[in-house]
Formats: C-alpha cells, sequence, structure tokens
C-alpha cells in the first residue's frame, strides 16, 4: 500500500475549502509531447454536504458549468450538496452496484483486513461498467460546455478517482501524470481522517478491523490496477473501451483534447 501523504506541504492544484476536503484542480499535466491540461477546465473533490457559503462564493469564482456526482441515489438522498444559491447543473445517475455492496459488508460482521481489500479490489473490477454511463455525461459535458467540470463522489479517491484517470487517458496524458493526480489523494488523508471520523460507521469499522480506515481512505496503485486489467480482460484495451462503452471515438476524442490541452 501507497503511505499517504500528511505533511502539512500541500500541492497548489489543492483548493482549500471549510466544507469538503481533496478538492483540487486537476491541470498542468503533460502528454509524452509536453502539452499540458489546460487550466480551469476540470476539477474533482469529494462530498459537498458540508459547503459554507464562503465555500459556495469561491467555488462559483471557478466557473463550473457542470458538476458529475457519483455517489448514489441513496447517499444523494442522505447527504444533498449544500450549494448556496442555484447549483450548476448535475448529472447523477452512477449505479456502483460493487460500492453498495461494500458498503453492506462494512456494516456487516467484521471482516480481516484482508478480506476488506478484496472488496474493495472487487468494487475497482466493476468501476468500468458501473461508471460508463458517467463517462458518458462526463465526455459530453468536456465536449460542448465552455465552464469547468466538476467530478464528485464522498471521499473523491475511489469512484472520482477512476473516471478522472480515465478522463486524462482519452486525453492522452502522460500514465506518470495520471497516477500522480490519483495518488494526490494521500495529501489530504488527515483531512480525511477528520471529516470521515465524525461518522459512526467509520469508527465502528475501525474497531471491528483495525487498519481499515487507512485502507478505505488512502489511494494506492493497486487498486487502480486492478480497474485496468478489467478493462483489458473485457475489452482488450483503452481505446477499445473508452470507445465502446464511454462512447468516446477518434473523431470525439480529438475534439475534447483541441479544447482541453495546449502546447
Amino acid at each position: 500500500m501507497t503511505t499517504p501523504t500528511t505533511s502539512a506541504s500541500r500541492d497548489s492544484r489543492f483548493v482549500p475549502l471549510a466544507g469538503t476536503h481533496n478538492f483540487r484542480r486537476v491541470e498542468g499535466w503533460q502528454t509524452p509531447q509536453g502539452a499540458r491540461l489546460r487550466s480551469g477546465a476540470l476539477l474533482r473533490s469529494s462530498g459537498l454536504e458540508e459547503l459554507t457559503r464562503g465555500d459556495t462564493d469561491r467555488l462559483d469564482a471557478l466557473g463550473i458549468a457542470r458538476v458529475i456526482d457519483l455517489r448514489s441515489t441513496g447517499e444523494c438522498a442522505a447527504d444533498p450538496s449544500n450549494w448556496h444559491g442555484a447549483p450548476p447543473p448535475t448529472w447523477r445517475g452512477a449505479t456502483c452496484a460493487a460500492a453498495a455492496n461494500l458498503a453492506t459488508l462494512i456494516k456487516g460482521p467484521p471482516l480481516t483486513l484482508d478480506q476488506l481489500e478484496g472488496e474493495l479490489m472487487g468494487v475497482y473490477a466493476a468501476f468500468p461498467i458501473d461508471l460508463a454511463s458517467a463517462l458518458r455525461a462526463a465526455f459530453d459535458a468536456l465536449e460542448r460546455d465552455d465552464g469547468a467540470l466538476l467530478v464528485h463522489c464522498a471521499a473523491g479517491k475511489d469512484r472520482t478517482g477512476f473516471v478522472i484517470a480515465m478522463i486524462l487517458r482519452a486525453l492522452g496524458i502522460r500514465e506518470e501524470d495520471v497516477v500522480a493526480d490519483y495518488l494526490m489523494t494521500n495529501e489530504s488523508f488527515a483531512d480525511a481522517c477528520i471529516r470521515f471520523q465524525k461518522r459512526a460507521l467509520l469508527a465502528g469499522m475501525e474497531a471491528r478491523t483495525p487498519g481499515a480506515v487507512r485502507l478505505m481512505l488512502s489511494a494506492s496503485t493497486s487498486f487502480l490496477d486492478r480497474a485496468d486489467r478489467a478493462i483489458i480482460a473485457g475489452w482488450g484495451g483503452m481505446d477499445a473501451y473508452l470507445e465502446e462503452v464511454a462512447g468516446l471515438g477518434r473523431d470525439r476524442r480529438d475534439a475534447i483534447r483541441a479544447r482541453l490541452i495546449e502546447a
């Protein structure tokens, strides 16, 4: 497992907000040819249910044109996003049956850490299907909207991490930068612990399975690799997956790259 960074020194892509953690700009990552993902087009975050008015003012200044909320219907109902004023148009509709099964397991009998890790691997293996509709919505937004796209889930780690990784790959960003963006979640590990320890479920899980909190709130390349293996097994490779399941053929990909990648 990758060791999370807990230093107060944090990448400048992070946007400090009072009511959420792991909110950051996805920008500056490079293609193999040295072109860069432009600033202001793509954002990612954890849940937005505790946003303050000051947070909303800051988000308004980012020019968010659309939100992709990857949480389940139940999560959205239990913890609705707390926009002060009119929120941007928001897509919801991710199924994530595997993630829902994991939540059920967490509430059930104690699991060993290895069992919990195995279940989380299963969640990632299911992401290519579970999050296909979210990817289609994200690419539609990137193709037509002029403002920023914000992608978020509850922790901003797993579901968001997968979707953002797929977007970066579709844009031709070099793999080391895709991985760096995914692992950057670990810089917000301490904040994630503070936020989620307010919830009895997480505290109970840690009591039953020591080490569970670190496993659940840390990003590790082994999980993203599991999703990649599922894509290779099911579709033969990333290009075929993006075209067949996410609706992103070569022409659309080139059009989106032209909008988001700059020399």
